[in-house]
C-alpha cells in the first residue's frame, strides 16, 4: 500500500512492545497509548509492509492513519454532530430483538479522536487463523448488503485453542477499507479520545463513535464481546451514515454465536526466542546466516517462527537507532513473482526513484521495486549499490532492502545505517 506512515522512534517502540505481556490485551492497549504520545515522522521506507516476527517483538505501529492532503490538520472539519441523540434506555438493556427495533436506525454522536493506533501484528501466543466459511459468517454477522471476507485468529497452548479476535473486511470497491473486529472481552487496539466524549445509545447499547481525519471508528460491547468498526471516507456525511448503518445492523443482529469457532484444527506451530548460536546451528536455515556482521552492531534478538504464513528464522542487530533485520524463510509465490534480473534496472534501481517513494515509484512497479528478488548467482555489489538510497533528517544514512533466492530459500535484508559494501560482505560465502 502506497502512503504516508507515522511511527514511534525505533528504540521507543521496541521498549513499548517489549514491556507488554503480549497475551494481555489491556497491556497492549496501554502500551499503544503510551507509545503514541511520542510520535515522530519517519521517511517513506520501502520495506515496512511485509512480515515482522512476533516472537522477536517487532510490531508495526501505525500511529495515525494515512494522512490525506485534502484534510485539515486540526481534524475539526469532519466533526459534525448529528443533532440530539434520541433518548433511549441507558442501562444497557438490549432491545435488538424486539419487533419495534428491527427497522429503526439510531444516530451516532461523533467525537474527536486525538490519536489512532493499530497493531498490525501483535504476539498472539500459539497464533493460527482460519478464514470463515459462509456458514460461520452467517452465524456471527448480519447481512450488511456488501460482500465480506473474515478471519478468526486463535491463540493456543498445550493443544487447546481459544479465539483471540475475528476481523471482517468489506471487499466491495467502495468499501472504504471497512473493517469489523470483535473479540472476547477486549480488542487489542486503541484510540486516544478527546476529553468529554459523548456516548450514543443504539437499541439500548452504549456506543462510542469518533473520527480521526477521514477514519471513522465506533466501539461497543454485546454481552462480553467487544466490537470495533472502522472505515475511511473523506465525505463526512457519507462516512457517518455508513458507520451508523453498520453499527445498527450489528447490534440489531445480537451477540455473535461464538460456538461456531469451537474445536479448530491446530496446525504445526513454532514461535521461539532463540540465541545467536542456535540461529547459526539451525538445521534448516543456519547455513544462510551472515558470516560477517558490520562493526558496531550488537544482537537485538533472534526468533524461529513456523505458522501458516511462514517458516523462517529472524535475527536483528542494532547500533543506536540503526537496525538490520536478517530474515531467512522458504520461498512463496509472493517472492517468486518478484524475481528480477540485473538488466531490469527499472525494477530495482533506487537512484531512479527519489524520496518520497510513494510519489516517484509507478503504481504498476510498486510491489517489485519495493521488494525485488535476485537469484543468488546474479547478485553483485553493483546491484546492492543500486538498491541503496540515503534518507533521514540528515540525508546521510543508507537504507537497503532486497531478497536473494538460494534454491527454495530466501534471504531478506532490511537494513539502515550500513553501506552497500558492508551489505555485500554479509552475503559473502552464502551458497
Amino acid at each position: 500500500m502506497k502512503g504516508r506512515y507515522f511511527t514511534m522512534k525505533r528504540h521507543e517502540f521496541i521498549q513499548s512492545v517489549v514491556r507488554a505481556e503480549m497475551s494481555d490485551k489491556e497491556q497492549i492497549r496501554q502500551n499503544c497509548i503510551s507509545g503514541t504520545e511520542k510520535v515522530s515522522q519517519i521517511g517513506y521506507g520501502v520495506w515496512v509492509k511485509r512480515l515482522i516476527p512476533a516472537a522477536a517483538c517487532f510490531m508495526v505501529i501505525l500511529a495515525a492513519v494515512i494522512a490525506f492532503p485534502y484534510l485539515n490538520s486540526d481534524n475539526e472539519r469532519l466533526i459534525e454532530k448529528p443533532g440530539t441523540v434520541e433518548s433511549q434506555p441507558q442501562d444497557g438493556t438490549k432491545q435488538a430483538h424486539t419487533s419495534d427495533a428491527q427497522g429503526k436506525i439510531y444516530p451516532l454522536a461523533l467525537n474527536k479522536i486525538d490519536m489512532q493506533s493499530e497493531s498490525e501484528r501483535v504476539n498472539i501466543p500459539g497464533h493460527f487463523w482460519q478464514e470463515l466459511s459462509d456458514k460461520q459468517k452467517t452465524a456471527v454477522y448480519p447481512d450488511f448488503g456488501f460482500k465480506i471476507t473474515a478471519t478468526v485468529n486463535y491463540s493456543s497452548e498445550n493443544g487447546k485453542a481459544s479465539v483471540f479476535d475475528v476481523k471482517a473486511r468489506d471487499e466491495s470497491e467502495n468499501g472504504g477499507g471497512t473493517t469489523i473486529t470483535f473479540a472476547p472481552g477486549q480488542i487489542a487496539e486503541c484510540e486516544i479520545w478527546d476529553a468529554g466524549t459523548e456516548t450514543s445509545y443504539v437499541h439500548g447499547i452504549p456506543v462510542t463513535a469518533g473520527v480521526y481525519y477521514s477514519m471513522f471508528t465506533a466501539e461497543f460491547k454485546l454481552e462480553d464481546i467487544a466490537f470495533k468498526v472502522s472505515l475511511n471516507d473523506d465525505n463526512s456525511d457519507r462516512g457517518l451514515e455508513r458507520l451508523t448503518a453498520i453499527v445498527n445492523a450489528i447490534i440489531t443482529n445480537g451477540a455473535p454465536d461464538m460456538s461456531v469457532f469451537n474445536n479448530p484444527v491446530i496446525p504445526t506451530l513454532r514461535d521461539d526466542i532463540i540465541t545467536l548460536q542456535q540461529a547459526y546451528s539451525d538445521p534448516d536455515f543456519g547455513a544462510y546466516m551472515p558470516k560477517k556482521i558490520p562493526d558496531g552492531y550488537g544482537l537485538e534478538g533472534a526468533a524461529r517462527i513456523i505458522n501458516q504464513e511462514t517458516n523462517g528464522l529472524f535475527v536483528t542487530w542494532s547500533r543506536g537507532l540503526s537496525v538490520n533485520v536478517w530474515h531467512i524463510f522458504k520461498a512463496t509465490d509472493y517472492e517468486l513473482e518478484r524475481i528480477v534480473s540485473a538488466n531490469e534496472h527499472e525494477k530495482y534501481d533506487m537512484s531512479r526513484y527519489p524520496v518520497p517513494h510513494y510519489k516517484s515509484i509507478p503504481d504498476e512497479l510498486w510491489d517489485v521495486v519495493t521488494e525485488p528478488m535476485f537469484r543468488a548467482e546474479e547478485l553483485t555489489l553493483d546491484i546492492i549499490r543500486a538498491r541503496a538510497y540515503k534518507s533521514g533528517r540528515s540525508g546521510a544514512e543508507w537504507h537497503i532492502n532486497f531478497n536473494v533466492l538460494y534454491g527454495d530459500t530466501v534471504v531478506r535484508l532490511n537494513a539502515n545505517g550500513i553501506t552497500p559494501e558492508q551489505a555485500w560482505e554479509m552475503f559473502a560465502g552464502l551458497k
